[in-house]
């Protein structure tokens, strides 16, 4: 496959990112061999790991052959997830900017 559909919050790094689509693969590869990149000038610029999402919502992915995942692979949601998920959440609900609108 060439796209992958993620759901994670704006304030997740670049590295929570790969971390996540590698889970929902089944595939730790993608988060160690995989980089995050933009375009920059005709080249390709990695992002760093600590950089947020923010309004990104396409990434281009470079360092694996292909986003197939491993047969059988459920994404899962651990307890930990999921508490980090609902900090987001409340902290991004929170802001007040997002108050605003």
């Amino acid at each position: 496959e060439g796209e992958v559909r993620l759901l994670v919050p704006a304030t997740a790094t670049m590295q929570e990112v790969r971390e996540a689509l590698a889970e929902r693969l089944g595939r730790p590869d993608v988060a160690a061999k995989g980089r995050l990149v933009r375009r920059a000038g005709g080249a390709l610029t990695s992002f760093r790991d600590s950089e947020r999402l923010g309004t990104r919502r396409s990434l281009l992915l470079v360092g694996v052959d292909d986003l197939r995942a491993v047969p059988g692979a459920a994404p899962g949601l651990t307890r930990e997830r999921a508490l980090q998920l609902q900090g987001d959440l409340s902290e991004g609900f929170s802001a007040e900017d997002f108050q605003r609108r």
